[in-house]
């Protein structure tokens, strides 16, 4: 399953995308890209519902120090 969602009100992310089984990417306006691995379906799913102005907010509490991470870009 593949999901886009640009952030264009976002200060920091610019797309999330869940290109393979249970890993995230996640590229940023600064043009860093991370790979992040095992994130649940229902973790991508969640956030790709959330208005622009709560996705930093759910990506700080539910996803950034809580999966392992690769800079892939």
């Amino acid at each position: 399953m593949v999901k886009n969602l640009t952030t264009p009100g976002s200060k920091t992310t610019l797309y999330i995308n869940y290109p393979e089984k249970r890993k995230l990417e996640i590229g940023f306006k600064t043009g860093n890209v991370y790979l992040y691995c095992k994130v649940p379906q229902e973790i991508s799913e969640d956030i790709t519902k959330l208005p622009q102005m709560v996705s930093g907010e759910f990506f700080n509490a539910h996803i950034l120090e809580k999966y392992k991470f690769e800079r892939i870009a």
